[in-house]
């Protein structure tokens, strides 16, 4: 669990988590121009949520990503 302040969006909830862990997680996530990349779904209590992230949080949301996987 993260906390934040009060009327935190997503994407404040994205700023911290790159700024605690760094570059060991956010080339996973993001491009050079710190924009998540395309495969990676964001979703918010199950609802798919897209760029601009500026929903605001509330206590006990929950946030997913889901990461597309091809292959055969």
């Amino acid at each position: 669990m993260i906390a934040l302040e009060e009327n935190s969006t997503i994407q404040d909830l994205l700023d911290e988590i790159f700024a605690k862990h760094g570059e060991k997680i956010s080339h996973i996530f993001m491009d050079e121009n710190r924009q998540i990349f395309s495969h990676i779904k964001v979703l918010l209590n199950d609802t798919i949520v897209n760029y601009p992230f500026n929903e605001k949080l509330q206590d006990e949301d929950q946030i997913h990503f889901l990461i597309a996987l091809v292959g055969g």
